[in-house]
C-alpha cells in the first residue's frame, strides 16, 4: 500500500506529501483542489507550512511533485493483480503472496523499484517502509519518487467476459515478459522490454476460454493500451482411452479431438496419459464431435462421440474402446551379447505364427491377400530397432543376419527368440534383444 494525500483545506496537519492536480485554479477557495502546497521537512517527521501555499500558474514549484495517476503498480509474487494510482497519488494491491517481494511502479519513461517488501498475512504494508530497498526517507512518510528511467515500454489492456464485464484474476501471458493477472476491473498491464518484433499476448482464466493477440512491437515509455480481451465461458472435458472396455488396458499416447459440430474445425486436442486418460480443456459453451485419432487398421466404439459442454469444472467423461490398437517392439541387435551391437542391419520380423523356414517369407500376392498379417523391420547402425506392431496379440521374433558376403555368395543366419509366443499390449514398448 501506497499514499498520497492533499492535507485538508484550512489545516496544519501534515497527511503526506502535496501533488498537482491539474486544476489551475487562481483561488484558493475555489472549488478544485488545484493548489500547490510548498512543504519543507526540516527533521523526521517535522513539516514545514510557512508560507505554504502557492497556486500552480505561478512560477514557484511545488517541492513535493506532482500524482503519478495511471500508473501501474505491480508485485512479483504471481498472485496479486495490477494496481494503479489514484488521483491522489494513492494505490492498493491486494492479494499478495506471504513472503519478501519487489514492488514496481511504471510510468511512461520513469520507474521505481522497491525490493525486500515482506508481506505479513492479515496485515496492511505501507511502502516504502524501514526495511525496505529503497526505504523511506522519513519514518511514517511511505512517499514513493519515480526518479529512475524506465528501460520498458508496456502493453495494457481488459479482459472481459462476452457482457463485457470485467473478469478478475484472469491471468494475461506476454512472450517473453512474463505473467500478470487482471484487477477487479479486468484491467492489466505488463512491462515489455523495448523491441521491433511482434509480441504475442494470451489471456485465460479457469472456466473460460483462451484468446491471444499480437502486438507489433514495443516502443521504450510508450504505453500501447487496448490489447483487449473477451473470454467466452468454457469447460472441459475427460475422457479414457482402452483396448478392452476396462482400466486394464488403458493405452496412452492417443490423440484425440474435438470438432465444432457446424464447421468441423478442431477446437481443441489432448493426447492420452500414462493412465489412458485425456482431458480436452478450455472449450467454449456448445456441441461438439470427439473421435481419437488412429493408425490405419484401428478402429474405435463408439465410433465419435457427440458431447454438449456446458461451463462446470468438468463435464463427465466417456470411453473409447480401441480394437487392434498398435504397440511397440524395440531393442537392440548384437553377437555373442548386446552389448556388440550388429551396425550393418539385421532384419526383424514379427509374426503371430511360427515361421519354420530358413529364410523369412517372400512379400509376394499370396502374402499380401493372406490372412496372415507380418511385421518387418531393419536395425539401425546403432544396432537398434523400433517396430509398430498390433497389440493384443501373441507373436513370434526372429531376426535374419547377413554375416559375410562373397563375390558369388553370401551368408545369412536365422534367429529364433526363445519363450515365443510374447504378448503386445496395445500402446506399451515391449524390449526383445535379437542376439546371435
Amino acid at each position: 500500500m501506497g499514499t498520497c494525500f492533499h492535507p485538508f483545506r484550512n489545516s496544519n496537519t501534515p497527511y503526506a506529501c502535496t501533488f498537482d492536480s491539474d486544476n489551475n485554479a487562481s483561488s484558493y477557495h475555489s472549488a478544485g483542489d488545484g493548489d500547490w502546497y510548498a512543504l519543507t521537512m526540516t527533521a523526521a517527521g517535522i513539516y514545514d507550512f510557512s508560507n505554504a501555499l502557492f497556486n500552480a500558474d505561478i512560477s514557484t514549484p511545488g517541492t513535493a511533485g506532482r500524482s503519478a495517476q495511471g500508473a501501474s503498480v505491480s508485485v512479483n509474487d504471481d498472485n496479486s493483480a495490477v494496481a494503479y494510482v489514484q488521483r491522489t497519488g494513492s494505490f492498493t494491491v491486494t492479494n499478495i503472496a506471504t513472503g519478501t517481494w519487489t514492488l514496481t511502479v511504471s510510468t511512461g519513461l520513469y520507474t521505481q523499484v522497491i525490493t525486500t517488501m515482506v508481506i505479513t498475512p492479515s496485515l496492511s504494508t505501507h511502502v516504502p517502509n524501514g526495511v525496505t530497498i529503497p526505504r523511506w526517507y522519513y519514518s511514517g512518510a511511505p512517499v514513493i519518487a519515480l526518479t529512475s528511467t524506465t528501460v520498458y515500454g508496456y502493453i495494457s489492456g481488459t479482459v472481459r467476459d462476452a457482457l463485457q464485464r470485467g473478469i478478475s484474476g484472469a491471468t494475461v501471458d506476454v512472450a517473453g515478459a512474463g505473467t500478470v493477472t487482471t484487477n477487479s476491473q479486468g484491467r492489466y498491464r505488463v512491462n515489455v522490454e523495448p523491441t521491433a518484433d511482434s509480441v504475442l499476448v494470451m489471456a485465460s482464466k479457469t472456466a473460460y476460454s483462451t484468446e491471444s493477440d499480437a502486438v507489433n512491437g514495443v516502443t521504450l515509455g510508450v504505453e500501447t493500451s487496448g490489447v483487449d480481451f473477451i473470454l467466452v465461458s468454457a469447460g472441459s472435458y475427460k475422457g479414457f482411452i482402452t483396448s478392452n472396455g476396462l482400466a486394464s488396458g488403458k493405452i496412452p499416447g492417443v490423440s484425440v479431438v474435438a470438432r465444432d459440430l457446424s464447421s468441423a474445425t478442431v477446437v481443441a486436442q489432448a493426447i492420452s496419459g500414462a493412465d489412458g486418460f485425456y482431458y480436452l480443456n478450455g472449450i467454449a459453451t456448445g456441441s461438439y464431435i470427439i473421435s481419437p485419432q488412429l493408425e490405419s487398421g484401428e478402429n474405435n466404439v463408439p465410433g465419435v462421440i457427440m458431447a454438449d459442454v456446458t461451463v462446470t469444472p468438468q463435464v463427465g467423461w466417456s470411453t473409447f474402446t480401441i480394437a487392434n490398437a498398435y504397440g511397440e517392439l524395440a531393442g537392440l541387435v548384437g553377437t555373442g551379447s548386446s552389448t556388440s551391437p550388429v551396425t550393418t542391419g539385421v532384419l526383424v520380423v514379427a509374426s503371430p505364427v511360427a515361421i519354420d523356414t530358413e529364410y523369412p517369407p517372400d512379400v509376394n500376392e499370396g502374402i499380401r491377400n493372406g490372412g496372415t498379417i507380418y511385421y518387418s523391420v531393419s536395425s539401425d547402425a546403432s544396432g537398434r530397432y523400433n517396430m509398430p506392431i498390433r497389440g493384443g496379440s501373441s507373436y513370434y521374433i526372429y531376426g535374419w543376419f547377413t554375416n559375410s558376403v562373397s563375390v558369388n555368395t553370401s551368408s545369412t543366419t536365422k534367429k529364433t527368440l526363445s519363450g515365443a509366443p510374447f504378448w503386445i499390449f496395445p500402446g506399451e514398448t515391449t524390449t526383445k534383444d535379437v542376439v546371435w
